[in-house]
């Protein structure tokens, strides 16, 4: 019991120091967000998607996209869904 209370302080400590710390920095992440910031790079929104022994690799939007998922706050580039079909030279069901 003495270790389960211990890991719960810990955790409780965390969750408020990280916003101030985060604060301090000029909103830059900090912890585990700052070591992996730097190797997602420009694909962190990018999904593999394997499908009948096939696979692709989609922006997150896109694949939501495709999935019927309604987005508030599309990235310009992504297009319509019918343009999302167009692009990967996918089958449109009629």
């Amino acid at each position: 019991m003495h270790g389960v209370f211990t890991l719960l302080m810990f955790a409780l400590a965390t969750a408020y120091r990280l916003p101030c710390e985060r604060d301090d920095r000029g909103g830059d992440p900090v912890g585990l967000a700052a070591l992996a910031a730097p190797a997602l790079g420009a694909d962190h929104h990018r999904v593999i998607v394997f499908a009948q022994g096939y696979y692709g690799i989609f922006h997150l939007a896109e694949y939501s996209l495709l999935l019927g998922v309604k987005l508030n706050d599309v990235p310009p580039d992504i297009g319509s869904r019918q343009q999302v079909l167009a692009k990967y030279e996918l089958p449109t069901r009629g």
